[in-house]
């Protein structure tokens, strides 16, 4: 059986799937080797976040927030990634072991529609949920880069993010699609010391919307956010 060579006459059913196949492996091979050759995140603060009591709300798959905080040589990796449940929004919580200056943030939600289109943060509150974040002062907000392939640096105003405890990242919606997913989230910048307080622990059932309360106990201080 001979081939058309024309362009626009769809092949044969199992040529046209071999080769499509031999295509796409093409394709992902230059993929790997591109990202391969990308340099490492610099002054990385991967290692200064206190990964266990990281929250995410309205996660759909639970503790799979947690997943997106990564060392910089897998902010490739779209196997480890974060969804949206009942909408498009998602919440962070992130503290950090000690006291840090950030002096960039790096997110990627892909190249698709489901990528954050809009970021808010608030530094050093542990009180932050969805009935209060659009009311709190912010530290920055960022419009996102739409249709990106690599995770992107967003500065920050690093007078305001000097002294860093803990981070609130709230993503309000993506770019049309039903549900946000987001990739990765770094940060650079410097440690500055270790925080000398009392052991926090941060009680969560679950990180999706249907779970309304959010415990911190700090000393003798519990707070309860609604």
């Amino acid at each position: 059986m001979s081939l058309n060579n024309n362009e626009n006459t769809p092949l044969p059913g199992i040529y046209g799937r071999i080769l499509a196949n031999r295509a796409n492996a093409h394709n992902h091979s230059h993929d790997c080797e591109s990202h391969a050759k990308e340099p490492a995140i610099q002054n990385s603060l991967y290692e200064k976040i206190n990964k266990d009591l990281v929250v995410c709300y309205n996660e759909a798959v639970r503790d799979s927030g947690k997943t997106v905080f990564k060392p910089s040589d897998m902010r490739f990796d779209m196997t480890l990634k974060v969804a949206s449940d009942a909408d498009e929004e998602l919440l962070f919580y992130i503290p950090f072991t000690g006291q840090v200056k950030i002096k960039s943030i790096w997110i990627w939600g892909g190249a698709g529609n489901s990528a954050p289109n809009h970021v808010k943060l608030i530094i050093n509150r542990n009180d932050v949920d969805f009935d209060n974040v659009n009311d709190l002062e912010l530290s920055q907000e960022f419009a996102l880069v739409e249709g990106v392939g690599k995770p992107v640096e967003y500065p920050t105003r690093i007078s305001r993010f000097s002294n860093v405890r803990e981070l609130n990242m709230y993503f309000s919606g993506n770019f049309g699609a039903d549900s946000t997913e987001i990739f990765y989230i770094g940060f650079t910048g410097e440690w500055m010391q270790s925080i000398d307080r009392p052991v926090v622990t941060v009680y969560e059932t679950s990180g999706m919307l249907s779970d309304h309360k959010h415990k911190v106990f700090d000393g003798s201080i519990s707070r309860s956010i609604q």
